[in-house]
């Protein structure tokens, strides 16, 4: 049986937190068959999604069908213009059976197509290795009646499964308790300009000689936000939190690298200067600090993850702190068009897990949307 260590930054997920769970409708009956054969294909390149994990090893497993995938039939019509909260309600608190597998599909026929509701421990990957094995799992379930097509389409993506940069490392301690994933947490929505947010960002580049980002932007608006909510709270001390994805900057990961591929970082601020501070200039500061991502800067973030949990500082793994900070994650750049199971991609998507005091950023036609838990 192959086994691999977890790597430093997975240790924030190793009491199962976060799972990374959305929701794909799709107007057309998904073949079923084909797509069992496709998930029994991808388990022997994409193992560690199908293995089990205990004392900071994930070892593979012998393939069973159950442990993986569910199939439902509902003689009822699925709506997808439901609303965010209704779907969440009615589909987001299901048992995701995390508990026995890293990775599970839920698959519910309706009369008028097919809900996808694809979940895996963030400890087995981020959101990119989740849309890598959800990409390559479409394009081998689509051909999968062409001979020949699932193998060749399998072989050719298979993950590179890097862990040099963090062999020598074997997590032993017990991980803090999850933070609870509240189900009654309160949502709003904002609604941007996606072309007004992209010229804003390219007037305060112009204006500061820095390459501001329309996250930057975004993320300065959740900032605000979250403060202004929270002005009767009185904090001293806010931080906001943003994962990076350093697979470009570091070339021994690469575009094929499976697993938690990120530096987490934090910008500090002060409620009261943030109170005073316009978007753009809140913007700057988070520009400003953008972490360097190559080599270097990763191995010393890996060292210093190391180093908590062997001065037994348990407590820093965790993404972040739903009460002194905000995690703001992009999800505007999904890559919803490689999700043709068939007859073309979802036309419906939506995102299941939230916590309280996170962020997630979406894209819906010429809008995006801000989705603010507290």
């Amino acid at each position: 049986m192959k086994q691999i260590n977890i790597s430093q930054v997975s240790t924030f997920f190793a009491n199962g937190s976060y799972p990374i769970e959305f929701l794909f409708y799709f107007p057309y009956r998904i073949n079923t068959n084909r797509l069992y054969r496709a998930l029994k294909k991808l388990s022997t390149h994409f193992w560690t999604a199908f293995g089990t994990y205990s004392n900071g090893v994930i070892t593979e497993k012998s393939y069973f069908v159950d442990d993986y995938i569910e199939e439902i039939s509902m003689d009822e019509v699925f709506d997808p213009s439901l609303g965010h909260e209704t779907i969440y309600n009615k589909f987001g608190t299901m048992d995701p059976k995390l508990t026995s597998s890293l990775f599970y599909i839920k698959v519910i026929h309706y009369t008028n197509g097919t809900v996808l509701i694809p979940i895996m421990n963030h400890l087995v990957g981020d959101g990119y290795s989740y849309f890598y094995l959800l990409s390559v799992l479409a394009a081998v379930t689509k051909r999968g009646g062409i001979p020949l097509a699932p193998t060749i389409i399998s072989a050719i993506s298979r993950p590179k499964i890097y862990s040099e940069l963090h062999s020598s490392f074997h997590f032993t301690a017990t991980p803090p308790d999850a933070i609870s994933l509240e189900s009654n947490v309160q949502v709003e929505y904002l609604e941007l300009g996606v072309t007004e947010t992209r010229n804003q960002a390219k007037s305060v580049s112009e204006s500061s000689g820095l390459r501001i980002s329309t996250n930057d932007i975004l993320s300065a608006k959740v900032v605000k936000f979250i403060l202004e909510k929270r002005e009767k709270e009185q904090l001293e001390n806010f931080r906001l939190v943003i994962p990076v994805d350093v697979r470009r900057g570091v070339a021994e990961l690469g575009q094929r690298f499976f697993g938690n591929g990120l530096i987490i970082y934090s910008v500090p601020f002060k409620p009261k200067v943030v109170a005073n501070s316009s978007i753009e200039e809140l913007a700057i500061t988070i520009r400003k600090s953008f972490p360097a991502v190559n080599r270097q800067k990763y191995e010393n973030y890996l060292k210093k993850i190391a180093s908590w949990i062997e001065a037994g500082q348990l407590d820093q793994l965790r993404p972040y702190d739903p009460d002194n900070e905000c995690l703001v994650t992009n999800l505007t750049r999904m890559p919803i068009a490689r999700l043709d199971f068939g007859s073309g991609p979802p036309t419906s998507v939506e995102p299941l897990t939230r916590g309280r005091s996170g962020a997630a950023v979406l894209i819906q036609d010429d809008k995006f949307v801000l989705r603010l838990a507290q």
